[in-house]
């Protein structure tokens, strides 16, 4: 019965190598279940590929599973040895006349025999041959053979074939630029022969014939034994660091914590999504920013985590995904903990824009002109937010800012706050805004202010974007004072 199966680049938990040129065909075996195989053709984006799975051909269980694939090969396509092969039926997007690469992981079951000759894959009509084979005894090699329209052909690699029972990576890389015409081969990205073809003829993928991969139409005795998986042709002459098999570094896609305002000794627990090469293993390490750090060895994606944080402060969380291969990949994220009992924080006066500060995105250069600000922020008892109000007016940056809530209030020191909100300027909104201050002692010349300001409502600590506003600088007059518990 026939089945079908899709090009599918990454499957759900997963992924598999980027390549740089255009994909031709990509089968898999990951899609649907080996009970309901995927019934859709190979889809590029610009056209469909009809792909049938011809005999004997069915998903093997090589490894137990269900569901998508979460190791390398978990599904793949087991040919039986007697009447199974994949056909893909021709198509103008296979008459590859310039560079392409042939590549596919490949198992051989079947035993090493002077009788046993194992095609790989062949597109053939008339006397235009182009084939692949494996001969496992005597010559325990790896053949590709090209007979020309005009007639002739040449042996285009002939290596060691690897063990029985093993997978292997295998690609056929043919670079139109090559000056010797060779077509090169490579074995788990090692590169092991290179032959060149009949001149203006072994170069040629381009013909009116159906793509094979398993068996011969030509040749009865050559029915593979053994599975495939991730057969993919491209049409750029790709280098080993391009290929399935090639090392990838992990790649966190997505890191999230509930909730990222939390009050202290309450838990947050964060989530992470990430992309990674087909059975590889990973370690998780999580730095919470309070000097704790987590050591996780995940099976699966995503991986959560659980802290609690025993201080007020806004902390910085980092996680690195590390593979078996060393390679890793950052991402981070800002929680903000607070202590509703921690005290309140008041201040007043003016201070210059330093040379930091912008309006609009464009540097203050005014030396002269005064910034005004005044704030009182504290947490009444049992509330999840704090209450008080800050004005801030720039007139000479024509700022002026009136808070119209509180989203919270940290304390990290005595000598320092941070508090975030939201806020009209001149009359509109909303904006948002976040106040970092420090108290450096009296009589408060010491002291500094400093306010961002946003349009609309962010998440000023993940990812925010530039702030529209932003002026510091150290106090002329005034005073700032931390009012601790």
């Amino acid at each position: 019965m026939p089945i079908y199966v899709t090009r599918v680049l990454l499957c759900a938990v997963m992924m598999a190598s980027p390549v740089m040129g255009s994909t031709v065909l990509w089968l898999t075996a990951d899609e649907g279940t080996p009970e309901a195989p995927a019934v859709s053709p190979v889809d590029s984006g610009d056209y469909s590929l009809t792909v049938t799975g011809v005999g004997g051909v069915a998903y093997s269980s090589d490894v137990a599973g269900v569901g998508a694939a979460s190791s390398a090969h978990e599904r793949s396509f087991s040919f039986n040895g007697v009447d199974a092969l994949i056909r893909v039926t021709d198509h103008a997007a296979l008459n590859l006349a310039g560079d392409y690469t042939i590549e596919f992981f490949m198992k051989l079951t079947g035993e090493y025999t002077n009788a046993a000759i194992w095609q790989l894959f062949e597109r053939k009509t008339g006397t235009q041959e182009y084939t692949m084979l494996a001969d496992p005894a005597p010559y325990a090699e790896f053949t590709t053979w090209l007979v020309g329209s005009t007639g002739g052909g040449g042996f285009g690699g002939t290596g060691s074939l690897p063990e029985q029972g093993g997978w292997n990576h295998v690609a056929l890389v043919y670079d139109s630029n090559d000056v010797d015409q060779e077509a090169n081969l490579y074995v788990n990205g090692v590169w092991v022969t290179g032959r060149n073809f009949v001149t203006g003829q072994g170069t040629n993928f381009s013909m009116i014939a159906d793509l094979l991969f398993g068996g011969s139409e030509e040749y009865a005795d050559r029915w593979l034994e053994g599975l495939l998986d991730e057969i993919r042709i491209t049409d750029e002459a790709l280098t080993p660091d391009k290929f399935l098999n090639a090392a990838v570094a992990p790649e966190i896609t997505n890191l999230d914590g509930a909730p990222l305002l939390v009050v202290i000794d309450s838990d947050v627990v964060f989530t992470a999504s990430f992309y990674a090469e087909l059975g590889d293993t990973h370690v998780a390490a999580w730095d919470f920013g309070d000097g704790n750090i987590l050591v996780a060895d995940p099976s699966f994606t995503p991986t959560t985590a659980t802290h609690a944080y025993a201080e007020a402060g806004v902390y910085n969380v980092e996680l690195t995904i590390t593979d078996a291969d060393g390679l890793s990949d950052t991402a981070s994220i800002v929680v903000v903990a607070y202590d509703p009992s921690a005290g309140f924080t008041t201040g007043g006066g003016w201070f210059v824009p330093d040379s930091d500060s912008f309006i609009d995105g464009e540097p203050v250069t005014d030396t002269i002109s005064k910034a005004n600000f005044g704030f009182m922020v504290k947490y009444k008892k049992d509330a999840d937010n704090p209450d008080g109000n800050l004005e801030f007016m720039y007139k000479a940056g024509d700022i002026d800012l009136h808070s119209t809530g509180t989203e919270w209030l940290v304390i990290e020191s005595a000598t320092k706050v941070r508090f975030k909100g939201e806020a009209t300027v001149n009359g509109e909104g909303p904006f948002t805004f976040k106040v970092t201050a420090e108290d450096n002692g009296e009589p408060g010349t010491n002291d500094t202010f400093k306010i961002e300001i946003w349009l609309g409502v962010v998440d000023t600590e993940n990812g925010p974007p530039t702030p529209k506003h932003k002026a510091q600088g150290v106090l002329g007059g005034g005073n700032i004072m931390i009012h601790q518990k």
